[in-house]
């Protein structure tokens, strides 16, 4: 359990010393997750992502561990991959639900998605995702399948790829 600590009060009243003892119990404060305790808190918002120009992107943080106390509190941040380097992170006004989306996903939208989740005690992690696009933003792919052939109704036909 805890800790007793005894607190002895003295009040002189008509010439009289009044003695008050006082005892509390103190609990683990720590294993309460009082004072920055973080008790092994784990962020995770899932693996990176590639997608197409227009598409909406949600990404869900969750965490296990932690306080045991509260609850807590979501801030997302954005780095952008420019010119192939990834800027510094920058708050994502707004985005304080455990869940964010990206609205019309386009080039100027990837790069690095921070989710920071911070207990009222102070206790915080964060965990990182990449959302980018396939071919480095270029969302047009070429198939080929060899060279043009005729083929008869009916008979049969073998494609494949590599």
């Amino acid at each position: 359990m805890g800790n007793l600590v005894q607190v002895l009060f003295i009040e002189k009243k008509n010439n009289q010393t009044l003695k008050f003892a006082v005892l509390f119990a103190l609990f683990s404060l720590a294993s309460a997750g009082l004072f920055g305790q973080c008790n092994n808190l784990n962020v995770s918002i899932g693996q990176n992502i590639l997608a197409c120009s227009g598409t909406n992107i949600t990404i869900t943080s969750s965490y296990t561990g932690g306080p045991n106390t509260g609850t807590p509190t979501y801030t997302w941040y954005f780095a952008s991959f420019s010119n192939g380097n990834t800027g510094p992170s920058t708050l994502i006004s707004g985005a304080t639900n455990s869940s964010y989306t990206i609205t019309n996903f386009s080039n100027s939208l990837d790069g690095e998605y921070t989710c920071a989740i911070t207990f009222p005690n102070g206790c915080t992690n964060n965990a990182t995702i990449v959302v980018d696009q396939p071919n480095g933003g270029n969302n047009s792919f070429d198939v080929s399948a060899g060279n043009d052939i005729t083929i008869c109704q009916g008979a049969p036909l073998n494609l494949s790829s590599t």
